[in-house]
């Protein structure tokens, strides 16, 4: 079985949508958005350097923020490509190597001090905030994956695996990064996956040109 990606969402430090993942014109010079990070340096880490992606500041978790940010893109786009896709039995498979960054460490300040932890903290801390905003929508099947850096590929097999046996029409596979060797590289990015054979003329079109 073959499958398209006939929707996708990405935000990184080199921007949104298909900038988050280009590597620029070819013979250009690559752009360099990794640098050192004043919040990371302020930590006393040794290597303070950091990709961060373009986003609004706010009190909810860069990682939920950005994840969030690619879910309304890929969103937008199905509705433009695929009307009905609501309608359509939807998988989600959502991958991650880490979780919300900076409410973990204030949730592990809080225990460290041995100072009560308020719920809404412990809610936002690691894997749940992203994980608890993906299923608002409640679709089926779902899963979790929690492998560090093959997290994206173990995702995507399942979603293949779903489509193959018919568990679901679409699946859409989110993955998000946070750290990556010694520095910090922020991204997510969230795709929709269809069964080849199923595609309309119009994505099927679309799909060929992705493969060429």
């Amino acid at each position: 079985m073959s499958a398209a990606i006939v929707a996708f969402g990405a935000i990184s430090g080199l921007g949104r949508g298909a900038a988050a993942a280009s590597a620029g014109e070819i013979g250009a010079p690559a752009r360099i958005v990794v640098k050192e990070d004043a919040e990371l340096a302020a930590s006393k880490l040794a290597r303070p350097f950091c990709g961060r992606a373009p986003i609004e500041s706010s009190d909810e978790d860069r990682a939920t923020t950005i994840l969030r940010g690619t879910m309304d893109d890929l969103f937008r786009e199905l509705d433009a490509r695929i009307p009905g896709w609501r309608d359509k039995r939807v998988g989600l498979a959502l991958a991650s190597s880490s979780g919300g960054m900076r409410s973990a460490m204030e949730l592990f300040e809080a225990l460290h001090s041995e100072r009560q932890v308020p719920r809404e903290l412990g809610e936002r801390a690691t894997y749940f905030a992203p994980v608890q905003h993906a299923v608002r929508d409640r679709f089926s099947p779902s899963t979790l994956v929690l492998t560090a850096c093959s997290a994206s590929t173990i995702a995507i097999g399942i979603a293949m695996g779903w489509l193959e046996g018919g568990a679901c029409d679409l699946v859409q596979v989110r993955s998000k990064v946070l750290r990556q060797i010694a520095d910090v590289v922020e991204a997510a990015q969230a795709a929709m996956l269809q069964r080849r054979e199923e595609l309309s003329p119009t994505i099927g079109r679309l799909a060929q040109r992705f493969d060429e």
